[in-house]
């Protein structure tokens, strides 16, 4: 796939010891949004604007 991502991590050991992370390179969005997405209202449509802009 050729994503670029950075380190999957656990922001807070307390708050959630079993939720990690990871963020997605900006350079690497657009592939994102198109191979994998996301089903989460806020980040589908920031997704869906972000490939509008991109085209």
């Amino acid at each position: 796939m050729n994503i670029k991502c950075g380190v999957i991590h656990n922001p807070s050991k307390y708050a959630d010891p079993n939720y990690f992370r990871f963020f997605i390179s900006s350079k690497s969005y657009k592939d994102f949004i198109k191979v994998i997405g996301s089903f989460h209202p806020r980040k589908k449509e920031i997704f869906l604007k972000r490939d509008a802009e991109s085209s």
